[in-house]
């Protein structure tokens, strides 16, 4: 008998998890951030973000204004890292300071490098 977790990919290394069935990646047929905030939007647009998400090393840092409309900031952030380095893979360091008052789920899916 197999032992219980038999067959589970180590992701660090084998990512083909998040492909279908078919081959297609999970991000062609699955919607993507299209309901997220003006500033997570923001966020993930900024070119010095981009730039330490695409070489995965360097860091950025950025001070930014808040609202309570502004729900689950940084979520999208997260997916975009995740989708590029895993959970856990992401060398680089994102350090954000937001002044105002945060909306419901604020920084409720931060990974690893992803400081608020």
């Amino acid at each position: 008998m197999a032992p219980f977790f038999s067959g589970i990919p180590v992701t660090t290394t084998d990512r083909s998890f998040l492909k279908t069935v078919d081959g297609r990646k999970k991000n062609e047929l699955v919607h993507i951030n299209g309901f997220s905030s003006d500033l997570d939007r923001e966020l993930c647009n900024q070119e010095n973000i981009k730039k330490v998400l695409e070489e995965n090393s360097g860091e950025v840092s950025l001070a930014l204004k808040i609202s309570n409309t502004d729900r689950s900031v940084c979520a999208m952030l997260s997916g975009d890292i995740a989708r590029a380095h895993g959970n856990r893979g992401f060398k680089g360091k994102v350090k954000l300071e937001f002044r105002g008052s945060a909306g419901q789920s604020f920084g409720a899916f931060l990974l690893p490098g992803l400081d608020v």
